[in-house]
Parts: structure tokens; C-alpha cells; sequence
């Protein structure tokens, strides 16, 4: 009932909201509708500042030094999914235009002993791009090709893309299904338009995302 009110679909799997069960599945664009619904609700406040307040020390948790002294300090609310080979942050950006910027970002399949510097670096790259909009993402039509990015990459911020690793950046493509995937959706809150999304619709396990929903 709750997604009926929201316009969100209703195809994601969801088990249980503890976020711990390995059937739970949503993809990036659901979150990030999700999220959009809530910043227009009487308990939007409420709501972000349940999240990780990035550069807050009272507030950032283990996440304490993760974007401080750049764009995102200060003005980021998130929620982590990390668990065994995911690891995905959603929340809101009080981008440097004013604008409120809902995104979801989702790193599903990491299979290396390093996963988690494996995700960290990138990820945390385009929370501080989100961050910094609208200098980044810039929109899709006058993006220029990103010296040594990734092709077919959406239009992820160059930035991003000169920092994923090998075996990532091979899954950062339209329509890609099997193996790791790395999903994205960034929409602006007060228009509903979405900024930038990669692999948007493609369900993943959410990690401990569910705990949002």
C-alpha cells in the first residue's frame, strides 16, 4: 500500500527489513524514487537525519573521515547496505546550488579479497560528485568522453570511472546482467528529473538498504 501511495512499482523482493536475508532484491531507480517520495513528506526531516551526517562526528559513525574536507562534508545524509560482496549508499545531498539530490549507489558482486577498498574509493567519489552538483554529473548531452574512462558507462563523472577498478569498470555497461554490477540513480528532489542513472532497473541485493523502506 505503502509503494501504491509512493508511485513506486512494486516488482522488488523484499523478505524481511532487517536487510540480512540474501533474497532481498530492489534496484537503484526504486530506492531513489523511494527517496524522492519521502523529501516531500511531513517526516522528511525525521527521516534524513536518521542517516549517517557525513562529517559530523556525532553522527558519522564508522564512517567518521570518509569525505571530510570535500563537497559532501557536511551536506550529505546516508544509509549503508554493505554486506558480504555489496556495498551501496542512498541518501540526500544539499548540493552546492541548493538543490536536494536523492541518490542511490550500489556496488553488487565484489568478489575480491579487497572489496571493500575495492568499492570505497569510487563510491565515495560519486557521493562527493552528487554533492557537488551541478558541476558534476554534468548531463548526459554535453558530457565530453572522460580521458581513460569507462565506455558505455552511462555517463558516470569521469572522476569516478579513472578509479574503478578493472573488473568493475567491465560491468559499468547498458544492459549488462551477469556478474558484478555497479548500479546508479541520482534524481533532483523538487523535479522528480533524474540526473544520472547507470543500470538503473536492474535488481540487486540491497545489502542493508532494505532498513530504509
Amino acid at each position: 500500500a505503502y509503494l501504491a501511495r509512493a508511485h513506486l512499482t512494486q516488482d522488488r523482493v523484499q523478505v524481511d527489513g532487517s536487510g540480512l536475508s540474501a533474497l532481498d532484491e530492489m534496484s537503484a531507480a526504486q530506492v531513489g524514487g523511494f527517496l524522492t517520495y519521502v523529501a516531500h513528506q511531513p517526516y522528511f526531516t525525521t527521516f534524513e537525519h536518521s542517516m549517517i551526517h557525513i562529517g559530523r562526528t556525532k553522527h558519522c559513525t564508522f564512517m567518521c573521515g570518509f569525505m571530510d574536507h570535500t563537497a559532501a562534508d557536511g551536506h550529505v545524509w546516508l544509509k549503508t547496505g554493505n554486506l558480504a560482496n555489496q556495498w551501496n549508499y542512498a541518501g540526500y545531498a544539499h548540493a552546492e546550488n541548493g538543490d536536494l539530490i536523492a541518490f542511490t549507489l550500489m556496488f553488487d558482486g565484489l568478489q575480491e579479497n579487497n572489496f571493500f577498498n575495492q568499492a570505497i574509493h569510487p563510491i565515495d567519489a560519486t557521493t562527493v560528485d552528487v554533492a557537488r552538483w551541478p558541476h558534476e554529473p554534468r548531463e548526459p548531452h554535453a558530457a565530453a568522453p572522460a580521458s581513460g574512462g569507462v565506455q558505455g558507462s552511462s555517463g558516470l563523472p569521469g572522476s569516478v570511472a579513472s578509479v574503478l577498478p578493472a573488473s568493475v569498470t567491465a560491468a559499468v555497461r547498458r544492459a549488462y546482467a551477469p556478474g558484478d554490477v555497479v548500479a546508479a540513480s541520482v534524481v533532483n528532489v523538487a523535479t522528480g528529473r533524474v540526473v544520472a542513472q547507470a543500470n538503473g532497473q536492474t535488481e540487486l541485493q540491497g545489502g542493508l538498504l532494505p532498513r530504509l523502506v
